[in-house]
């Protein structure tokens, strides 16, 4: 079956050059099938990238210009990359992703039935919004299906766009299956490439600890780990530095996707001491008179430091349902106008948090041949300084 894979995927890896990637054009090469890509999918990747970069370049002349400013000697030229020659190499990677993966373009959108498309909008039908918006969704949904009909074994739609999706996220949504079932065409539909890998696998087995570190070093996956948290976001603030303390296996599965190849993804549960930048701080002070301001809330990147907060107002409590959000300002107004408003400097801090790391390895037979930390979930975080401690709730 023949991929199309939606902008959102391109967007999560830009150079194509992760583990996801890599086995999904391992699977192309195996199965003969080619890489689809819709003009209206080029067109919007390379509109965001060129924001990105503009962005990019943006933030990094004003951190340039900072830097010199506070330098004694003059410093170099800044210099940013050329958004249109940038552009235009993306262009050729997605028409040329890797050895062996053909790749066609779309260009016509003749099966998109213009009125089909208006129709949905006016009406919401899905893949159209609520509010008749994402007629784009609309136009590639329509241009999908059109493919699927002209195909002999169908294709495969990949795509993380929840206008897609079921209530539960789990597949097509109803109206989207109603689709495919009236045409009497072949679409398969996955949220990400790694659901599309681990469906397409020749075979899979659970392996234990023993049988991943024979394959992956576990020093290897500690290094990775750590590689990755320092510089993540959290809800408390950016990672500067971080100390694993704790590491323990969870579970590995092991896909076997080509005759000597296979697809190993694995998690960890672990703590480490972390180094934190905290944000900048808003303290807003409310009350019903001078007399009686209460600390309503201190909040960092737009959420709530819990270990900072009064839950009292007056004689009433506050509930934990309106102490973990920023109040909008309607809701100040019922609390009455703020009387004082301070901003509280960044600072660091070290905390010890507790984490999930999930990661992917690809290997011939038993030979790493990569390894790439998907995701680290954040669970908990304590204070761990002289002054106190304090718990910051997990999400």
């Amino acid at each position: 079956m023949d991929v199309l894979l939606d902008s959102n995927i391109y967007l999560e890896d830009l150079k194509m050059t992760g583990n996801q990637f890599a086995e999904l054009f391992t699977y192309l090469r195996r199965a003969g099938s080619t890489l689809l890509l819709p003009h209206v999918v080029r067109e919007e990747v390379t509109a965001r990238y060129s924001e990105k970069l503009k962005e990019a370049a943006r933030k990094a002349r004003s951190a340039h210009e900072s830097l010199w400013k506070l330098a004694n000697s003059e410093g170099q030229k800044f210099k940013e990359p050329r958004v249109d020659q940038e552009v235009e190499a993306l262009l050729k990677k997605m028409r040329l992703p890797s050895k062996g993966v053909r790749v066609t373009d779309v260009n016509d959108y003749d099966g998109v039935d213009i009125k089909e498309l208006v129709t949905r909008g006016i009406h919401r039908r899905r893949p159209a919004s609520e509010r008749g918006e994402e007629l784009r969704d609309v136009a590639l949904w329509l241009l999908a299906l059109n493919l699927a009909k002209s195909s002999r074994s169908g294709i495969v739609f990949i795509s993380g766009d929840k206008t897609f999706a079921d209530g539960e996220g789990r597949g097509l949504h109803p109206d989207l299956l109603s689709d495919v079932g009236s045409l009497k065409v072949r679409l398969d539909f996955y949220r990400d490439i790694r659901e599309f890998v681990v469906a397409k696998a020749l075979d899979h087995e659970s392996i234990d600890e023993d049988r991943f570190v024979s394959i992956v070093p576990l020093r290897t996956v500690e290094q990775r780990t750590r590689e990755r948290m320092i510089g993540s976001s959290t809800r408390v603030g950016s990672v500067e530095t971080a100390e694993l303390k704790g590491f323990a296996f969870e579970r590995a599965t092991r896909y076997k996707v080509g005759e000597r190849a296979f697809f190993i993804e694995v998690s960890f549960d672990g703590s480490a001491e972390v180094l934190i930048e905290e944000a900048g701080q808003y303290q807003v002070y409310v009350g019903a008179n001078p007399l009686s301001t209460v600390n309503f809330g201190t909040y960092v990147a737009g959420q709530p430091i819990a270990s900072q907060m009064i839950v009292s107002y007056g004689q009433d409590q506050l509930s934990p349902d309106v102490l973990f959000k920023t109040p909008s300002v309607n809701e100040f107004a019922l609390w009455n106008s703020p009387s004082t408003m301070s901003f509280v400097a960044p600072k660091s801090r070290k905390y010890v948090c507790s984490f999930r790391v999930s990661l992917s390895a690809r290997a011939l037979d038993d030979n790493l041949e990569s390894l790439e930390v998907e995701a680290i979930h954040f669970k908990s975080f304590l204070l761990n300084e002289p002054q106190g401690s304090s718990v910051v709730p997990p999400d």
